[in-house]
């Protein structure tokens, strides 16, 4: 038997994540003012105690956590070979010891306290001075870990392309244990949700109806466009933190990139804080009120992902608060005015067809009674939805018919008779849209449906068309 340990690192390599992020993404959602005391922690007393406050300050059940298969694998085929097979990470040595107890294969587990970070070098000082500078193994995934692979002379690797490439340079032999995913452009636009950017196009809307088509304000919106579609992604990357654990037991969202672990939590709000800099930025450039708008858009949503989603009914007005928000955009970038008649007609419509997606999403989500993972509802709630669903489209209906008998709408159109035909057209296509609900054959984002549908190309198609010969 050779006189050696193999130390094993936890994070990213006996599992598939990294829980200092886990333990902040559970505080984000569970109490996310704690975020400044952790941030005022980190720059005053360090890293190992800001682990420490985000440890005690969360409740994570580690069953739900991936343990990374290969190292079990790897550690039953040559436990023989070591004298003790020890489990060592910079995370709080508290959650060391819980995947030392679940996985129940190792002999011995170290963690970082509130003396030591256990990360890189410390990790070597530590285990020469608590195993009388026995040789050892190691098992890791960071670059941090290069110093003690250089130290053991050979390194046993969980690896990416980037960190194999440091390891060539720094000539150590390398055994790969595991293979970590390679995010692809794919799967980074798919962590944007670029297919829900066609939404934003909502900010195009002021301009069209004003009939302000200028060479200027078209520059200006795809601009806002742009701005705003950076920042609704990094909403939607934080919503896929939050929901992670949701996410992962859903049928289909369990695909996307966080929740099926293609992309590691710190990339992740690496890119949400990129993009949403760089999207404030671009909205600074369009003028203070648009910047000022998709500033309090990104705080109302960050509270609807953390809180709101929870409150049944409230969320469908919610949902319908982000869609005008989008149209108060628009208006906002090119200095028009929004009519309270469009105001009020977009909201009983965005209410109708956020109903629609909650009865959608229940019809293919939630057998039985059961609720659907990570929202309020259940089948029982059907026919409230139904309800709100149908009076709110023929409200906006009824306001579309209110604006065409007012006088607002001689301003802007000298043929309004032919605007009872847009009214009729979009009565077709609400009604239709119900008829494939009721028949559960909907998409889960009506509003997606509506822009890779061809009967609904064809009827908007016509919409425009009326409002053209109506000017």
């Amino acid at each position: 038997m050779n006189e050696k340990i193999l130390a094993v690192d936890l994070d990213n390599t006996l599992i598939k994540t990294d829980m200092s992020f886990e333990t902040l993404v559970y505080v984000i959602k569970n109490n996310p003012l704690l975020i400044l005391k952790v941030l005022s922690i980190l720059i005053f007393r360090g890293k190992s105690f800001a682990k420490k406050c985000l440890f005690e300050n969360s409740n994570i059940d580690i069953s739900d956590i991936q343990i990374n298969q290969d190292i079990i694998r790897f550690i039953k085929k040559n436990k023989k070979k070591y004298i003790k097979v020890i489990l060592i990470s910079g995370s709080r040595h508290e959650i060391v010891r819980k995947f030392f107890e679940y996985t129940d294969i190792f002999d011995e587990y170290h963690g970082s306290d509130d003396n030591i970070n256990l990360v890189g070098t410390n990790k070597i000082n530590f285990i020469n001075s608590n195993y009388n500078q026995i040789t050892f193994d190691y098992i890791g995934d960071s670059k941090k870990d290069i110093p003690i692979w250089k130290y053991c002379g050979h390194a046993l690797v969980v690896s990416r392309d980037s960190l194999l490439s440091k390891l060539n340079d720094s000539n150590i032999s390398v055994e790969i244990i595991s293979q970590n995913y390679e995010p692809t452009l794919n799967d980074f636009f798919y962590l944007l949700r670029v297919h829900h950017w066609i939404k934003n196009s909502l900010i195009f809307i002021p301009m069209l109806l004003a009939h302000e088509i200028t060479q200027l304000n078209i520059i200006v919106l795809i601009l806002a466009f742009i701005s705003y579609s950076l920042i609704a992604s990094s909403v939607y990357i934080l919503n896929d933190l939050i929901d992670k654990k949701f996410d992962s037991m859903h049928i289909t969202k369990k695909y996307r990139p966080i929740a099926y672990g293609k992309i590691q939590i710190a990339n992740a709000l690496s890119y949400a804080a990129i993009i949403l800099v760089i999207g404030l930025i671009l909205s600074l450039n369009v003028n203070i009120n648009f910047f000022l708008l998709t500033l309090s858009y990104f705080i109302i949503a960050v509270s609807y992902s953390i809180y709101l989603k929870d409150i049944i009914y409230l969320d469908l007005v919610m949902l319908a608060i982000f869609f005008i928000t989008r149209i108060l955009a628009g208006g906002f970038a090119v200095d028009i005015s929004i009519s309270i008649w469009f105001v009020l007609f977009s909201m009983f419509f965005f209410l109708s067809m956020a109903s629609i997606k909650r009865i959608t999403e229940i019809q293919k989500y939630a057998p039985n009674q059961e609720s659907y993972t990570g929202r309020p509802y259940n089948r029982k709630s059907l026919n409230s939805l139904n309800i709100i669903g149908a009076i709110s489209g023929l409200l906006s209906m009824m306001v579309f018919v209110l604006y065409i008998t007012s006088e607002s709408s001689g301003i802007l159109y000298s043929n309004t008779p032919y605007l009872y035909i847009a009214n009729l057209l979009l009565f077709y296509w609400l009604g239709r849209v119900f008829y494939l609900t009721y028949n559960e054959t909907m998409h889960d984002d009506p509003i997606i449906f509506s822009m890779t549908d061809k009967i609904s190309y064809l009827i908007i198609s016509l919409i425009l068309l009326t409002f053209y010969l109506a000017i």
